[in-house]
């Protein structure tokens, strides 16, 4: 089971409810070591995939690497998840819709 950090950026923090201290402490310290690109680098990476409104994000521990997970809500009321490499900010799996 991958290991999970809810990411939580200052301004991002209402978008984020139930972060602990300590996961936001790990976002912030792998930021700023260069081992993830910021939260929002990676928003806008995902909002030109897949434009919407973000639903939440998550920072996960996948396979040797980090991975954000981000939720988005389009114009017509799909959900949309996409897998990014927080390191790189490559998508990993293209948009899908989620139920």
């Amino acid at each position: 089971m991958p290991q999970c950090f809810p990411v939580v950026a200052i301004l991002a923090l209402a978008m984020l409810p139930g972060a602990t201290l300590a996961d936001q402490d790990e976002a912030l310290r792998l930021e700023r070591s260069g081992e993830i690109l910021p939260l929002e680098t990676v928003l806008a990476r995902a909002r030109a995939q897949q434009p919407g409104n973000v639903l939440d994000v998550e920072l996960e521990h996948e396979h040797g690497r980090y991975v954000y997970e981000v939720i988005l809500l389009d114009n017509l009321g799909r959900v949309w998840a996409l897998d990014i490499d927080a390191g790189t900010g490559a998508l990993l799996k293209p948009a899908r819709e989620g139920n």
